[in-house]
C-alpha cells in the first residue's frame, strides 16, 4: 500500500477507489501497479508449483492485467482470461493483451463476483484455476462469498481457487492488518481484511473445496523472504545502518517500503554532496 489521498487512486464508475495505490499508465493504455512488481515472483513460484503450469485460468478482478501477462509469459501452456467489473481496469487488461507476444490472453469480460451467474465465463467444469488477487478485502463480503461459490460451480474436478491478499487467522490479526482494516473501513464499512479460518475456509468447505494451508503458508514465506532480501540489500548499500531484527518485517510491508524510501533518499543526498551521479 502506498501513501496518498483517494484523489491519487484509480476510481470505479461509482467513484470509489479500485486500488489502494497510485498507478502509472503508459501511452498504450497499460497500467503498472507497484504491488505487482513486488509480489509477482512469489505468486509465480507458488502458482507454478502448486496451482497449475498449464490449462485455462479465469482471473476475477484482474486489475491492471499485469499478473496474467507475467504468468502466461513464464508458463507457456497457460491460457488466461481477464475479467473485471471496472471499465478502466478492463481497458488496461485489453492493452496488456494487445501488447502480448502470444495469443493466450483472453477477455476482458465483465464479471461481478457477488452475482450468482458470471455471464460469458459461466462454464461449469471448464476452468483449471480461478484466481483473485487483492480483491476480497476491498469489496463487500458478498463478493468473497460469490467468488468462492463461483469456484465451486465452475472449476473442473481437481481445479484450484487461488486467493492472494492479507488475512486474519482464527480471530487473530497482525497489528498492521488491523490498521489496514481500519483504513479500509473508513473508505467503505463493507470492506476489510477477512479471517481465513473463520470466514473463508467455512465458505470453501460449504461448496466442496478443500483448503491447502501449507500452500498458504508457503506463499506467505515467499513474500516475507523477498522483503527481507530487499531490506538487507538496502541496509548493505546504505552503509552504516544497523540491520533490524527480521520480525520487524512480518506483516508490515508499509514500514518496509517507508524504510527503503528513506534509505534511497539518504543515499541520493549523500551522493549529491559528494558530486556523484545518482
Amino acid at each position: 500500500m502506498t501513501n496518498g489521498t483517494d484523489g491519487d487512486y484509480p476510481k470505479s464508475e461509482s467513484g470509489k477507489p479500485v486500488a489502494l495505490e497510485a498507478r502509472r499508465t503508459e501511452g498504450d493504455g497499460r497500467r503498472y501497479s507497484p504491488s505487482v512488481a513486488r509480489n509477482r515472483d512469489p505468486i509465480l513460484s507458488v502458482f507454478r508449483d502448486h496451482v497449475c503450469k498449464g490449462g485455462h485460468v479465469l482471473e476475477v478482478a484482474s486489475g491492471t492485467g499485469e499478473h496474467g501477462a507475467y504468468l502466461t509469459q513464464a508458463l507457456g501452456d497457460l491460457y488466461w482470461t481477464y475479467s473485471d467489473i471496472d471499465a478502466e481496469s478492463r481497458a488496461s487488461q485489453k492493452a496488456w493483451r494487445d501488447a502480448s507476444s502470444h495469443d493466450r490472453l483472453a477477455g476482458p469480460v465483465v464479471v461481478d463476483a457477488s452475482k450468482g451467474q458470471w455471464g460469458d465465463v459461466e462454464r461449469p467444469g471448464y476452468w483449471d484455476a480461478i484466481v483473485s488477487i487483492n480483491m476480497i478485502h476491498i469489496a463487500p463480503f458478498e463478493a468473497a462469498f460469490g467468488l468462492i461459490a463461483g469456484a465451486g460451480r465452475l472449476l473442473k474436478p481437481g481445479g484450484k481457487l487461488f486467493l492472494y491478499g492479507p488475512f486474519a487467522r482464527n480471530g487473530e490479526i497482525a497489528p498492521s492488518n488491523a490498521a489496514f482494516t481500519e483504513s479500509l473501513q473508513s473508505r467503505d464499512s463493507a470492506w476489510g481484511v477477512r479471517d481465513l479460518d473463520r470466514q473463508i475456509i467455512p465458505l470453501a468447505e460449504e461448496v466442496g473445496l478443500s483448503v491447502d494451508l501449507a500452500v498458504f503458508d508457503l506463499l506467505e514465506q515467499h513474500v516475507r523472504r523477498r522483503y527481507l532480501h530487499a531490506w538487507r540489500q538496502a541496509v548493505q548499500q546504505a552503509g552504516n545502518v544497523a540491520e533490524p531484527e527480521a520480525p520487524m518485517l512480518v506483516g508490515n510491508t508499509e514500514r518496509i517500503e517507508n524504510f527503503l524510501a528513506r534509505v534511497r533518499n539518504d543515499r541520493q543526498r549523500e551522493n549529491a554532496k559528494q558530486g556523484r551521479e545518482v
